[in-house]
Order: structure tokens, then C-alpha cells, then sequence
């Protein structure tokens, strides 16, 4: 909170920390929650499945390295590209878009509903592993 006071002193006051939850607490707060953030630089990718297991929408700004970009490939997948920002702004704008517009979230809610199904069932990449793990399982044969 000092960091916060000195870095945004004008609306620091209206940041709350939580005490740590049980894990159906934790499900439970996530789907109550008008919007999740995806975790900028790095990777939410846990709490993007829970976030979106929930019919949560979860907003990304996808950065150059793989392990910021997971989030997105899941709004791809599941048609939401709505979610996905180009910039800060952008970011910023979308997370407060879905906070204050019932309507807006509402509809991302449906097409986490309708879609989440193409993330859960990827059958491309179980057998993609497991094509994988069979090439590098075989034994090495000498030239």
C-alpha cells in the first residue's frame, strides 16, 4: 500500500486486499467478478481457465514473448477477440467496457458459454503431445 499511496495517491483508497481464499471461495469471487485482468508482461494462464471455466471475460494485452500470450489464444479460440487489446489504452478501455456495461459483459458471458468448448476439448494439441512425445521416446539408432 505505501507503493500504491506514493505512485497513485489518488485512488489508492479504493484498493482492497483480500485475505487468501479456499479454492471455492477463490471460483466463487472470480464469478462474481464483472472482469479478470490478464496479467501484463507475464501469464495468467491458470486463472484464465478458472477465469473463463467461470463465464468470466478476461482481457489480455498480449506482449512479444509466448508466455504472455496465452490468454489471447484462448479468446481466439473461443471467438472473443473483443477481449484481446492492442495497447495500454486499449487494455484500460476493455476491462473498464466490460466493468460498467452490463449489456457488454453480458454478451461476452454468452460467448464464453457458447464457446468455451473449443478450449476444453483441443483435440489438435493432445495429439500434437503426444506425436511429440513419441518421436522423442523412440530409442536413437546408430548411423
Amino acid at each position: 500500500m505505501t507503493r500504491f499511496q506514493s505512485t497513485i495517491p489518488d485512488v489508492c483508497d479504493r484498493i482492497q486486499f483480500l485475505p487468501r481464499q479456499s479454492p471455492l471461495d477463490f471460483i466463487n469471487l472470480i464469478a462474481i467478478s464483472d472482469v479478470m485482468l490478464d496479467t501484463i508482461y507475464f501469464c495468467g494462464q491458470n486463472t484464465t481457465h478458472e477465469g473463463l471455466a467461470a463465464g468470466t471475460p478476461v482481457v489480455t494485452l498480449p506482449g512479444e514473448l509466448q508466455r504472455s500470450r496465452h490468454t489471447m489464444c484462448f479468446l481466439k479460440k473461443i471467438g472473443l477477440e473483443s477481449c484481446i487489446a492492442k495497447n495500454s489504452a486499449d487494455y484500460i478501455n476493455i476491462a473498464v467496457g466490460l466493468a460498467t456495461n452490463p449489456e457488454l459483459q453480458q454478451k461476452a458471458r454468452l460467448m464464453i458459454k457458447e464457446h468455451a468448448h473449443r478450449i476444453w476439448n483441443e483435440q489438435e494439441v493432445i495429439l500434437e503431445h503426444e506425436r511429440f512425445f513419441q518421436t522423442v521416446s523412440r530409442p536413437l539408432t546408430p548411423n
